[in-house]
Order: C-alpha cells, then structure tokens, then sequence
C-alpha cells in the first residue's frame, strides 16, 4: 500500500491555501479608482461648506416686514449649531408674536434657553414685560435665562426688578448667583449700576462691607 501521508498534506496545505485567499479576496473593501477620487473629495467639501455657510432666509410677512421661519427651530436636518444661531436671531430680530411662536413648540432645552435670553438685546419696549413674565416659570434653566435677558436690556427699572426679586425668600442659590453674576461686572455699566457693587450684593457674595474710616482735623 503507498504512502499517502505527502499527498494528504500536500491537499489540505493547497485548501487552507486557497481557503485563505479567498477569505482575504471577500472581506477587503473595494478601492475607488483614481477617477473616482476626486469627484467623491470635491463632494464632501462642498457638502461641508453648505453646513458651515447655511443662511437663514427671512421670510416676507404679508404686512411688509420680514420676519424669522421659527418653524426650522424644529428641522432635523438642521444642526444644533444652526438651530442656535437661527433662535438667537428670532430673539433679538423678531416681535412678541414670533417669541410665543418659537418658544410654543416643542424645543429643546438649549434652544428655548438662547432664545429667551437673546430677547433682552432686541431692544423692544415688550421685552422687558415678556421676560418678566418668565421669572416665575416652572423650569429653573427658563428662569435663570430670563435674568439674563433682564439684565442685558440695559434698563435700570430691570435692574432694579432683578434686584428686588433676588431678595425673595425660598430662592434658590442658584438663581441667586445667576442675578448677581448678570447684574455685576461689565453688564452693571450696562445697567445703569455702579461696577462696584452694592452693599446688598455685597452681602449676598459673601464680601465684608467696607470700613468707613472717619478723617480727624489736626
């Protein structure tokens, strides 16, 4: 009987072989050919710059003036980064009416958070009562905007609004730092406050009241 021990070796090494090669063949991924690569690179570029450089078109009111679409504030295919941008705009570009649009549908937290706080830099005689009325929201994130938009109006009535409604009892810390970080600082000038704060901000950083010295005639 020969021996069949080469041969039986011989066979399985040119299966495992060709077992192999055929593996490696189907699981590598098809390369583009050069011609192809160009045409893809240019396409993902251009397709970059349109998320970059997206515009938000302003759409003619039947009145004359242009107003804000508050409708792509719920556009999926948007980005938040454009989403931001266009709630900000409706903020500080839009009325009353595009502010209880925008902020009546369903939103995000972020989203409805930029758009109240823009509201105070539009400039409005409505904003200052607009965002009053959000300083007794049920959402801490909704309040704490609302100071924001308050103190970034520049009215000195706001200011002193914020000021009374910091000294409310059952307040929480935070909404308390949040007044006095807006009303402090550059926004104070902006406020019609003095940058150095008052004796009852004072208090509520923690800061020891000045030392009134008293000058002695010789």
């Amino acid at each position: 009987m020969p021996d069949l021990r080469f041969d039986l070796r011989a066979v399985v090494r040119a299966v495992g072989l060709t077992a192999a090669v055929l593996f490696i063949s189907c699981s590598r991924p098809e390369t583009p050919s050069h011609a192809d690569q160009p045409q893809k690179k240019v396409s993902l570029a251009e397709s970059f710059a349109e998320s970059l450089h997206e515009e938000v078109e302003p759409i003619p009111q039947a009145g004359g003036s242009k107003v804000l679409d508050a409708s792509r504030l719920v556009d999926p295919s948007l980005t938040i980064k454009v989403r931001l941008r266009l709630a900000r705009e409706i903020g500080e570009q839009g009325g009353p009416n595009q502010w209880r649009n925008a902020l009546g549908t369903m939103l995000p937290k972020s989203l409805r958070e930029a758009l109240l706080e823009s509201i105070g830099s539009s400039g409005r005689a409505e904003a200052s009562g607009f965002l009053q009325a959000y300083l007794s929201d049920s959402e801490q994130g909704m309040r704490r905007a609302a100071v924001r938009g308050l103190a970034a109006t520049g009215r000195p009535e706001d200011a002193q609004l914020l000021g009374q409604w910091m000294g409310q009892p059952g307040l929480a810390i935070e909404e308390s730092t949040e007044v006095a970080l807006a009303l402090g600082g550059s926004r104070a000038s902006n406020a019609g406050l003095s940058a150095r704060p008052r004796p009852f901000f004072r208090a509520c950083w923690g800061i020891p009241p000045r030392r009134q010295t008293v000058k002695r005639r010789p």
